[in-house]
Parts: C-alpha cells; sequence; structure tokens
C-alpha cells in the first residue's frame, strides 16, 4: 500500500502492491483564484491539509511527523502566503497504519488564524446527517486540491495547486480483485475513474476532497489517503471519511 505523501512510499505487509496517495493532481487544471479554496494549505511542502477552525488544520495521519508548519494563502508552494508554526499533532485514536483505516490527523497551530486580514477561511466538514442525505453517494462528483505531482513520475512536479473533479465510486466497485480486493472499508471513500486518467498523486497526502452543497459552499468529505500509482485503470483514488470522524474531530478540537 502507498500513501500520496511526497517523497515518502509506505508499504503495507498486509496490502501487496498498494500505494499510498501521490503527490499531485494528475488529469486536472490548476487554480488561479485564491477565493476557491482559502482554506488549502500545505504543510511544509510535503502534504496538504484543510483549515477547519481558526488553530486547526485536518490532514492525514500517514503525514505525522513530516512537517513542522502550515502555509496558506498561496497557489504556488514557492509564493510567500501566510504560514504558522504547529504546536501539536493528534492522531486518530483507531487509526492503523497498516490498512489505513481512520487515516486522518489533526493539527493544532501555536497562533489562531485571522479570517479577516489574510482572506484564508475554514472549510465545513462533512456531518453523517449531511452523508446519509446522498451528498457523497456513488456517482456524486467531488473536487480534490492538491500541490503534488501531476503524473506518477516525480519529473512531472511544479508545486502548483491543481484540482481535478472525480466521481464517487462504491465500496463494491472499488472492492473488486482488479480494483482493491476487498481493501476498502467504512472508513475510506473510493473515486475517480475505471478508466482511469483522473486522480490524486504524490504530494497530495492529506488535501481535501469536498462536494458543494446547495449554497456552493465547499463541504470537505474526504481527506487524501492512498492508491495505488497515479490515475491507473480500476485504481481508484482513496479518500478518508470525514463524516465517519466527525464527532471524534468536534470533540478533540471544541472547535466546530
Amino acid at each position: 500500500m502507498k500513501t500520496k505523501l511526497f517523497g515518502a512510499l509506505v508499504f503495507s505487509s498486509l496490502i501487496a502492491g498498494q500505494a499510498l496517495a501521490g503527490d499531485k493532481i494528475v488529469g486536472g487544471v490548476k487554480v488561479t483564484d485564491l477565493k476557491e479554496a482559502p482554506y488549502m494549505v500545505s504543510l511544509s511542502g510535503v502534504c496538504g491539509g484543510s483549515i477547519i477552525a481558526k488553530n486547526w488544520v485536518l490532514t492525514a495521519a500517514h503525514c505525522a511527523g513530516y512537517f513542522s508548519q502550515a502555509k496558506g494563502g498561496i497557489l504556488n508552494l514557492k509564493d510567500q502566503g501566510v504560514s504558522y508554526r504547529v504546536k501539536r499533532v493528534i492522531k486518530h485514536p483507531e487509526y492503523n497504519r497498516n490498512t489505513f483505516s481512520h487515516d486522518f490527523a489533526l493539527v493544532e497551530l501555536t497562533e489562531s488564524i485571522d479570517f479577516r486580514t489574510t482572506g484564508l477561511k475554514a472549510v465545513k466538514l462533512a456531518t453523517p446527517k449531511f452523508a446519509s442525505e446522498g451528498n457523497q453517494a456513488p456517482g456524486v462528483d467531488a473536487t480534490v486540491y492538491g500541490f503534488g505531482d501531476i503524473a506518477e513520475n516525480r519529473d512531472n512536479y511544479t508545486k502548483d495547486l491543481n484540482k481535478v473533479i472525480v466521481p464517487i465510486v462504491s465500496h463494491e466497485e472499488a472492492n473488486r480483485a482488479e480494483s482493491y480486493d476487498g481493501a476498502i472499508d467504512d472508513t475510506m471513500i473510493p473515486a475517480g475513474y475505471a478508466a482511469g486518467g483522473k486522480d490524486s498523486c504524490q504530494g497530495d497526502s492529506g488535501g481535501p476532497l469536498v462536494v458543494f452543497d446547495g449554497r456552493n459552499d465547499a463541504v470537505q468529505i474526504g481527506v487524501v489517503s492512498w492508491g495505488e500509482g497515479c490515475a491507473g485503470a480500476n485504481k481508484y483514488g482513496v479518500y478518508s471519511n470525514v463524516s465517519g470522524a466527525y464527532e471524534w474531530i468536534k470533540t478533540t478540537t471544541g472547535a466546530l
């Protein structure tokens, strides 16, 4: 199993040949307006994350230990933006490093983000109720953001913020033998195309997968977690299911 952590391949003895999510968006387009995803941050250039409160960022547990700051307000990793030091990282208590079940981590910042002066914004999180209303059902289009690779080869690393739209896939489909052969559990959301061509990739780990509600506000339903390669046929991107972790996030941060 391989995560989409930039520059770090993590292999699982349980699920041979599968990989953590890659570093960059494959088959997508460059984001040109900071207002499109004002909640997006880069974690020391190795993982993505999303602002969920004035001093909290949501990312993937497998990213923990690889970053020391969060930088927002950027469209390219070279942009100055606004940086915040990390105070502590809290992994989900049920995170499994072999299966990547519950692949969530909460990042507490040393200082609060001033949403008024920075232009940054917290993203809404999917609740169990939101999920139960069909907002993340198979066939629903979702958008994933990341600074990672635009192809599986790291030579395609551009440092730009990219996005791609991918349809959510049923667990039944993603668990077929030619896909992930039963490795997808209820803490995960598979998304992508059977033919491949569009996906998150190395460096996108921890970034947000969002849908848009009736007011066209982004609602984060997933966190970039893992996959086999990038954008291959029948090898969907796998995202941690935010609605299933909502109560833990709410209780731990006390900020939602």
